[in-house]
């Protein structure tokens, strides 16, 4: 890269060492350029933020699941805990518009009955993406408003105590998002 290129928001300016040796080895040395929020510069992009994360809240309420599974990985004796976020859908469109703005993962699932449809899912398991996903989209969440609660605190939770064994409270967390998620009558 160029002296004086801007690349991904860095400022990236070149610097020699012994200007009179022709031996002079460059470096780069990265100064980080201020950054001003994008919704700063533009109110209009700042409400198009807003209407696309309550766009995204309504997906989720709609078609998705935020849950925590809880199983016994592959010949260890302790139990791993595992988020999800998931949204199923029939459109591939709206699959791969999540795929592409998010991240995460695509899959397929057949339906056993010929007169429907296969269907898509989109599906994220990163601590990271699901908290920043979840953050913007709580104010507009309704009917997964609790479960998203109940998910950014055992993320919160798992941050501080990374590595470690799951607490007391984060094993009822898990529980209590796995009891909201049952099919039928409560």
């Amino acid at each position: 890269m160029l002296a004086g290129a801007v690349g991904n928001g860095l400022l990236l300016s070149s610097r020699t060492r012994g200007f009179d040796s022709p031996s002079a080895t460059r470096r780069f040395s990265v100064t980080v350029a201020p950054k001003i929020p994008f919704a700063a510069c533009c109110p209009a992009l700042k409400f198009m933020m807003k209407s696309y994360a309550a766009y995204l809240a309504g997906i989720i309420d709609g078609e998705g699941t935020i849950t925590i599974t809880r199983h016994r990985q592959y010949q260890r004796p302790h139990w791993v805990c595992k988020t999800f976020l998931w949204v199923s859908n029939t459109n591939p469109r709206l699959i791969r518009t999540l795929k592409k703005r998010h991240d995460g993962a695509i899959g397929c699932t057949t339906r056993a009955e010929k007169n429907h449809k296969d269907a898509l899912y989109w599906r994220v398991m990163a601590h990271e993406r699901i908290y920043s996903i979840l953050d913007s989209c709580l104010p507009y969440l309704i009917i997964k408003r609790r479960q998203a609660e109940i998910m950014l605190k055992f993320i919160e939770s798992r941050r501080a105590r990374y590595r470690l064994q799951y607490s007391k409270r984060e094993l009822q967390m898990q529980a209590r998002i796995r009891k909201m998620n049952e099919r039928g009558r409560k």
